[in-house]
């Protein structure tokens, strides 16, 4: 079985959006259409979203959601970023795919023999453009 794993950034910071609607969709619907040969998941352990709530319970890897707060982006961001490198490194995906832009990315944890994909270099390829945070 080939396990992908969609991080948590977009989940921590969208209550709904074209983008954690997107993430949501992929997941559910390569889950239900692989016939077991992939399985995916989204790894979110805290988190705002509403859409993931209506993921099956292999598909969801969390510890659960709370109401948005004023820097709940933030600090949702620190926690889920320990509680990730720990997960990750136990369940060892055969691919982590990454759901918005982020300095410091799980790319930076150095799995062994783990793909990570890229959808957009535009942050990379115009980085002046961009103010960092």
């Amino acid at each position: 079985m080939f396990n992908i794993s969609y991080d948590f950034q977009i989940f921590t910071s969208q209550r709904y959006g074209g983008v954690s609607r997107y993430f949501y969709e992929l997941c559910s619907r390569i889950s239900s259409q692989s016939e077991g040969v992939i399985s995916p998941s989204i790894l979110a352990p805290l988190h705002v979203n509403q859409y993931i709530k209506q993921l099956a319970p292999h598909q969801l890897r969390a510890i659960g959601s709370v109401k948005p707060f004023r820097g709940s982006s933030r600090a949702l961001k620190l926690i889920n970023e320990g509680v990730s490198y720990v997960k990750n490194r136990v369940d060892l995906p055969d691919l982590i795919h990454e759901t918005y832009y982020s300095r410091r990315t799980v790319s930076t944890q150095k799995l062994p023999n783990r793909k990570l994909t890229v959808y957009d270099m535009i942050h990379e390829l115009f980085n002046q453009k961009f103010q960092s945070k």
